[in-house]
C-alpha cells in the first residue's frame, strides 16, 4: 500500500460505491473491519483499503495517508451518514467530495446549451447532455469508444482537429497516438468545467500538444487556411443540439481544411436506431457532395471520410 493521492484534493463518490461496501460488509457488525478495493477517482485507479464500520458510517484507512494536496493529509476518511443519505437519495449523480470541508459538489451543471452531467460507468465516466450520453457505455467503455473515433485516422506526427472537446478523451487519445498537435473546440463552458473535475480528463489540461478553445468550431473553422490538418475527429452533440455541425456548409469547410489524403471520422450514433435510420443517408449524401469519399463504419457508429489525392 502507498499514499492515496486524491485528484485535486477531491474524492469522487456515487451510490454504487456505497452499494459495494454494503454488500461486502453484509455479515459484519458495528466495529468490524474488512478489506475492500476502492476507487476514489472514478475507476482511474483503485486501491485495497481497510474499511471499518462505525455507527452506520464507513471509515477508510490508509496508514500511508490520503493526500489532499497543499500539504494536507490524513490517515483515514469517513463516509458519514449525511453523505451516504445524499448518495442514496440521488443514485444517478456523481459527487466530488472535499474531506477537509465535507462539501459535496454534484457534477451536474446547467448551461444555455443543455444540462451537463457526469455519469459513472464501470470504467471511465461518460457525460450526459439533457439526459443523452455522449459516449457508448453498453458493451464498451467510454474510453474505448473514444479510441474507436481516433485510432483509424490519427498517426504519429499528424496535426489533428478535434471538433468537439467533450471530456477531452479523443484529444488525449490522439496525443497518445503521437499527434504533433491537436486543436480542440468546445462551445459550452459547462462541458469544460465538467472536464476540469473529471480525473480521466486530467491529461487534456496542460498538455502542450493540445490547444483548447472555448468557441464553436462551426464559426472557428473558417479562419484556418486550406489543408491545415491531416486528420479530423468529428464527434458532435446530437442533431437537435448542434444541427449546424451536420450541415453541407460545415462539411465543405472540413474538406477545405483537410490535407489531400487526410481522413475524418464522423461519429453519428447507432445506424440501426430510429435516428440512424432517418439521418445516415442524408449525412452521407452531404459529405459526398462536399467532396469526401465515404464509408459507413457500422461497427464504430460513424462514417469514415477521406479527401482523396489527385
Amino acid at each position: 500500500m502507498s499514499t492515496t493521492i486524491l485528484y485535486k484534493g477531491l474524492a469522487f463518490f456515487h451510490f454504487a460505491i456505497i452499494e459495494k461496501l454494503r454488500r461486502e460488509s453484509k455479515k459484519l457488525r458495528n466495529g468490524d473491519s474488512f478489506d475492500s478495493v476502492v476507487s476514489l477517482d472514478l475507476n482511474k485507479t483503485a486501491r485495497k483499503l481497510k474499511v471499518s464500520i462505525s455507527d452506520n458510517q464507513y471509515i477508510l484507512h490508509n496508514r500511508f495517508n490520503f493526500d489532499f494536496g497543499d500539504g494536507e493529509s490524513a490517515g483515514e476518511v469517513t463516509i458519514g451518514e449525511k453523505l451516504i443519505a445524499l448518495l442514496e437519495s440521488t443514485p444517478e449523480k456523481v459527487y466530488a467530495v472535499n474531506f477537509l470541508t465535507m462539501e459535496a459538489t454534484p457534477l451536474h451543471f446547467a448551461s444555455e446549451y443543455g444540462n451537463v452531467k457526469l455519469a459513472a460507468t464501470d470504467d471511465a465516466p461518460t457525460m450526459e447532455i439533457d439526459g443523452v450520453k455522449m459516449h457508448r457505455s453498453e458493451g464498451i467503455s467510454p474510453w474505448d469508444d473514444s479510441k474507436c473515433k481516433a485510432r483509424d485516422i490519427v498517426k504519429r506526427g499528424m496535426s489533428v482537429l478535434d471538433t468537439c472537446t467533450g471530456l477531452g478523451y479523443t484529444a488525449i487519445i490522439a496525443s497518445e497516438l503521437g499527434a504533433r498537435s491537436v486543436v480542440s473546440f468546445e462551445r459550452n463552458p459547462a462541458v469544460l468545467k465538467m472536464a476540469s473535475y473529471n480525473p480521466w480528463s486530467s491529461d487534456f489540461f496542460g498538455n502542450p500538444v493540445i490547444k483548447s478553445n472555448l468557441e464553436s468550431v462551426y464559426d472557428a473553422i473558417t479562419a484556418f487556411p486550406p489543408s491545415s490538418f491531416e486528420a479530423i475527429i468529428h464527434d458532435p452533440p446530437r442533431f437537435s443540439l448542434a444541427g449546424e455541425l451536420y450541415s453541407y456548409d460545415f462539411y465543405r469547410e472540413a474538406y477545405r481544411v483537410l490535407r489531400s489524403g487526410g481522413k475524418m471520422f464522423h461519429y453519428i450514433g447507432d445506424p440501426h436506431s430510429s435516428f440512424g435510420k432517418k439521418h445516415y443517408a442524408g449525412i452521407n449524401m452531404r459529405l459526398r457532395e462536399a467532396g469526401f469519399e465515404t464509408v459507413i463504419f457500422h461497427k464504430n457508429y460513424g462514417i469514415l471520410c477521406q479527401k482523396l489525392s489527385f
